[in-house]
């Protein structure tokens, strides 16, 4: 019986590491995630910020969601695994390209507080 688990419709989700230096020459890194982020998905993004941050030791992980299509809360809970895990390492971590739904869901679960949010990558490194 097909329950249709992993057959919902949704793009799956991939994440495109690049390391980058800052105008202040401080290493950073960028994860871009294209495609939904969900309760199939959300492992393996922890997984890639994880490596992300432990890979060149970049004093700043931005994750770029302009290509998410879709977050849901497992993804939500993966992005906030993130950023204590970034805390910890002393990370900065800023999410960047929001699109206005993902905005909206972390209005209304109060979370926009607490991450570093910027439009751009351009202007996360600006900052």
């Amino acid at each position: 019986m097909n329950h249709g688990f992993g057959t919902t419709g949704l793009s799956p989700m991939r994440c495109e590491q690049s390391h980058i230096t800052s105008p202040e020459n401080r290493a950073a890194s960028v994860v871009r995630v294209r495609g939904d982020v969900n309760w199939i998905t959300s492992r393996q993004l922890r997984d890639e910020l994880k490596t992300s941050m432990t890979a060149g030791a970049p004093a700043r992980l931005i994750v770029d969601l302009r290509d998410a299509t879709h977050v849901d809360s497992s993804g939500l809970g993966a992005l906030l695994e993130a950023m204590r895990d970034a805390d910890q390492r002393r990370v900065r971590f800023t999410l960047s390209g929001l699109s206005r739904s993902l905005t909206r869901i972390l209005d209304r679960t109060h979370l926009t507080s607490l991450f570093d949010i910027s439009p751009s990558v351009e202007e996360a490194l600006q900052t």
